[in-house]
C-alpha cells in the first residue's frame, strides 16, 4: 500500500508515513527508551520500519534520528535484525546534511560491526560517502585502521586484497602479530561479495590513489584472478571506469599480458554465473 501510494498519491503517502510513525513511537516502552528501538529489533515490524525509512521525506527522517535513534546506531548496527533498517537509514540520509551526524556516530563502531559480520552496514556507509561526497577521507582512514594496514605506511599497498577478501593484514599474510612490516607474497585467492561491493563503492570516491597504487602492486597471476572471478571482475570494471583516460590506459596496459590467452576461460566463467 505504501509503495503504491508513494507512486500514485505522494501526498497521501506522506500522511500515512507520518501517522504510522506516530503510532509506532507512541507505544509503551521502558522509561526513557523509544518504543521504536523495540520494533527495529522485531523480525516483522522491522520490515515496516525499513519501508517507512525508504519512502520518508527529509523532515521525518530527521525526526526519526534526532528523537529516537541518536546515540543508538552502533548498537542497532550490531543487532542481527536492526542492522537492516540502519542500512536503509544510512542510504536515505546520503542526500541530506544529517548524514554527517549518522556517519560520525557509526564510524565509532566500524571494527565491532565488521567483527559481527554485518558488512552491509559498512558497504552502505561507504556508498553513502560516495553519493554525498562527504567524509570520504575519514572512511578510507577508518578502513585502513580496521584492516590493520594503516601503519606502517608501507602496508597501504596491501589495502585492495584486504578489502576484497575482508581479512585483516595479519590474517591475510599469516602474520601472528601486528608488529613489523615484513610482507610475504600471498596469492589472491579470496574475493567475497561484500568485499567486492565495498571496493566498488570506494572506487567512486574523489581520491582513489590508494586503491590504484595497490592495484599496481598486484602480480600478473593476481590480476588474472581478479579479472576471472565474478566478484573481482566488478572491482576491476569499477576501477577502470572511474579512472581518467590516462589512468584507464595504464590499467588496461597492465592487464594485456596476464589476460593474454585467457579471454575464452574468463567469458566461460562469467557465462556460468549469469
Amino acid at each position: 500500500m505504501l509503495t503504491v501510494s508513494h507512486r500514485k498519491r505522494p501526498k497521501l503517502c506522506k500522511q500515512l508515513l507520518k501517522r504510522i510513525m506516530g503510532y509506532l513511537t507512541s507505544r509503551s516502552a521502558a522509561p526513557g527508551v523509544s518504543p521504536l528501538l523495540v520494533f527495529l529489533k522485531d523480525q516483522a515490524s522491522s520490515h515496516l520500519v525499513e519501508m517507512i525509512i525508504q519512502l520518508s521525506h527529509k523532515a521525518l527522517l530527521r525526526d526519526l534520528y534526532k528523537n529516537h535513534l541518536k546515540g543508538h546506531l552502533v548498537d542497532l548496527a550490531l543487532h542481527s535484525i536492526a542492522n537492516f533498517p540502519i542500512q536503509r537509514l544510512t542510504a536515505a540520509s546520503a542526500k541530506h546534511t544529517m548524514f554527517l551526524k549518522l556517519f560520525d556516530e557509526l564510524i565509532q563502531g566500524v571494527e565491532a560491526i565488521l567483527a559481527a559480520g554485518h558488512m552491509g552496514v559498512i558497504v552502505q556507509l561507504a556508498e553513502s560517502c560516495a553519493e554525498s561526497g562527504e567524509k570520504q577521507e575519514d572512511m578510507i582512514q577508518c578502513l585502513l585502521r580496521a584492516f590493520h594496514c594503516a601503519e606502517p605506511g608501507t602496508r597501504h599497498v596491501s589495502c585492495l586484497p584486504l578489502f576484497m577478501s575482508l581479512m585483516t593484514y595479519e590474517v591475510y599474510y599469516h602474520s601472528e602479530t601486528a608488529e613489523g612490516n615484513i610482507q610475504t607474497e600471498v596469492p589472491l585467492t579470496s574475493i567475497c561479495y561484500h568485499g567486492s561491493r565495498l571496493v566498488q563503492s570506494l572506487a567512486k570516491f574523489k581520491e582513489r590513489s590508494l586503491l590504484l597504487s595497490s592495484l599496481r602492486t598486484q602480480t600478473p597471476a593476481d590480476l588474472l584472478t581478479l579479472a576471472s572471478d565474478p566478484a573481482g571482475s566488478h572491482v576491476l570494471q569499477a576501477l577502470i571506469t572511474t579512472s581518467s583516460d590516462k589512468g584507464r590506459g595504464k590499467i588496461l596496459k597492465r592487464l594485456e599480458v596476464p589476460l593474454q590467452g585467457h579471454y575464452g576461460n574468463i567469458k566461460e566463467k562469467k557465462a556460468a554465473t549469469t
